[in-house]
């Protein structure tokens, strides 16, 4: 069989072509893994169809209290269900930086 040099040059491009597509191609694929991998991690706390009674039940029966005062130092002034006031001193910087997430 006699292959023209035209011929060769454009095979060769087209392998060339082939192989960076798959290099390419290949890194994509890497850098989407690396992407989802947290994304798969917070998706185990998703609420499924079949959980969402079991979940709206635990969300009322857990008590989260947002009914309270600051004043310019920070102590939260929580009233009581009996009237009264409880003075909780502000959070410490290190406290502060682990609910902050910073």
């Amino acid at each position: 069989m006699n292959i023209s040099n035209n011929s060769l040059h454009l095979l060769h491009s087209i392998c060339s072509l082939t192989k960076t597509f798959v290099t390419d191609a290949a890194q994509l694929f890497t850098s989407a893994v690396v992407c989802m991998c947290p994304m798969q991690m917070h998706a185990a706390d998703f609420i499924s169809v079949d959980k969402l009674d079991s979940a709206i039940e635990a969300a009322l029966d857990s008590r989260c209290v947002y009914n309270f005062a600051i004043d310019v130092k920070g102590n939260r002034y929580i009233e009581q269900p009996d009237g009264n006031i409880v003075i909780s001193p502000p959070p410490s910087s290190e406290q502060h930086e682990l609910t902050s997430g910073s």
